[in-house]
């Protein structure tokens, strides 16, 4: 028990003492006050002046602390109020600031109410104050986030449920997005069944579809609510108030009526959110293409933004500069499929590729062989011995393929890295993060001179793959192989000459 700890035992003492004797009430002068007031006060309440007066600002505390734990808001201090100020004084000395629950007030609830309230949940009055309705709009919160293990938790924990509250709430804002996907006959189908359902007349006097619907319409339309971004969490076919929190901040982005319900209006615009799959990327749009996009457009130094899958407007800037470069005048800056592969190929040089395939023509031939016969005959060095060749080997081929000249080619692994190092057409980085078949993986290995291969791409459980002069004979001679690696990555070096 540290001191506080015991300060605020004595303290406590000293209350349950003269409550022996009876509740406290407006008027009364005690030192048990001043300790109630700093209690008020921990738990962010405002008595006013903390002195041992029972003040009209100590009641008006009492009272909302009251209200927020349960109790009725007496303003008067009992028994069963002090018993409940003792338990948020005990988890705020414990918790500190890494926590809020029932029974407290500060500025922090007030911004979790108001998050809660974007999101669709019932939190009463937004006042900064932890009661009843809070806990019940964060249970709710909690039952909605798969992350979140604890379901029937009803307080928030900073780094826990606050910061996933936190992202939920700023992921509503946004612009519209869209999706690509492939576009059945059956989808067709239900998009006609859902505008029919978005346009209807309902007996209680509503128009389209909203809390309390259910069924292949609302299924859809939570579907196109997650492709614009404004995720539901539940594409189960139930309007619930997540739902209406996700149409309304979609309204409001698109400069529609926000009611909270899709009537035929909004579902015309909603229902642009999934595109047919063969549809050019466009301004809006969140794929895994458009990361490809980007990925090569900041390659070629187009600068595309922040490399994040979304196409926005420097996405479309950067795409018009790549176009107007390599196609003249007249594009619009979309990105169809033959767009897409011409930016990887522009990114890629070409000569990535053909390095690659230099290097896998001569797949299982012993280094022995390579250098008098075959394509890197010309390019080797015959005296190299044969099992330290990997230098050798990779040299040649980016030789070859035209990625480094005769006077850059080096049969150490230092030599061949400092050659890269110095050519402005060589870019290093430190992993495989981006990185494309073709480029050189520097290794660091046991023996100090390391070793040198060339990534070939990624098997089908993402392991990366290398191709290389290995030392896998049984004389301790090399061979070219392609296979994974153990060794530590020292440098990873891609051509963009």
């Amino acid at each position: 028990m540290n001191a506080i700890t015991r300060s605020d035992a004595r303290s406590n003492r000293t209350v349950d003492a003269t409550l022996q004797d009876g509740p406290l009430a407006a008027g009364a002068q005690e030192p048990a006050v001043k300790v109630v007031e700093r209690m008020l006060r921990l738990a962010g309440f405002s008595p006013g002046v903390v002195d041992n007066k029972f003040t009209a600002s100590t009641a008006e505390a009492l009272r909302q602390f009251q209200s927020a734990v349960g109790l009725p808001s007496t303003g008067s201090l009992d028994t069963r109020t002090f018993d409940r100020l003792k338990k948020v004084q005990g988890r705020i000395r414990a918790q500190g600031d890494q926590y809020v629950g029932i029974g407290q007030k500060s500025d922090r609830i007030r911004t979790d109410e108001q998050r809660l309230r974007k999101l669709g949940y019932d939190v009463g009055r937004v006042d900064g104050i932890y009661d009843a309705d809070t806990a019940r709009a964060v249970r709710a919160f909690r039952a909605d986030q798969p992350e979140l293990h604890n379901k029937t938790a009803t307080g928030m924990r900073r780094h826990g449920a606050e910061a996933v509250l936190a992202r939920e709430a700023r992921a509503l804002d946004h612009a519209p997005e869209h999706r690509r996907s492939k576009i059945t006959r059956a989808h067709r189908r239900l998009d006609a069944a859902t505008a029919a359902a978005a346009g209807r007349d309902n007996p209680d006097g509503t128009t389209g579809v909203g809390v309390g619907n259910h069924g292949r319409a609302t299924k859809n339309i939570q579907a196109h609510l997650k492709a614009a971004g404004y995720d539901p969490q539940h594409t189960n076919g139930v309007f619930d108030e997540r739902t209406a929190a996700a149409v309304k901040a979609f309204q409001r982005r698109s400069h529609l009526p926000v009611s909270g319900r899709v009537d035929a209006q909004t579902w015309n615009k909603l229902s642009g959110s999934i595109q047919a799959k063969s549809a050019p990327m466009t301004v809006g749009e969140r794929s895994h293409d458009v990361l490809r996009a980007e990925r090569a457009l900041q390659e070629l130094g187009f600068k595309p933004g922040k490399v994040d899958g979304l196409f926005d407007s420097r996405t479309l800037a950067a795409a018009k500069k790549f176009e107007h470069k390599h196609h003249g005048h007249g594009r619009d800056g979309s990105i169809d499929a033959r767009e897409l592969k011409a930016m990887e190929r522009a990114a890629d040089g070409g000569k990535g590729q053909d390095a690659l395939r230099i290097a896998k023509s001569v797949l299982g031939r012993n280094a022995g062989d390579i250098k008098y016969h075959g394509p890197l005959a010309r390019d080797m060095n015959d005296w190299v011995p044969n099992n330290v060749n990997c230098a050798n080997f990779v040299s040649a081929v980016l030789e070859k393929a035209g990625m480094i000249t005769n006077g850059q080619h080096h049969d150490a692994v230092r030599g061949l890295r400092d050659n890269l190092r110095r050519d402005r057409d060589w870019k290093e980085q430190r992993t495989l993060a981006g990185a494309k078949p073709g480029d050189v993986v520097m290794f660091h290995t046991s023996h100090s001179w390391g070793h040198v291969v060339m990534f070939a791409g990624w098997d089908s459980h993402h392991r990366p793959l290398f191709i290389g002069s290995n030392n896998v004979n049984a004389d301790g001679s090399q061979r070219v192989t392609m296979g994974h690696s153990n060794y530590r990555i020292d440098g990873v070096f891609h051509f963009r000459g």
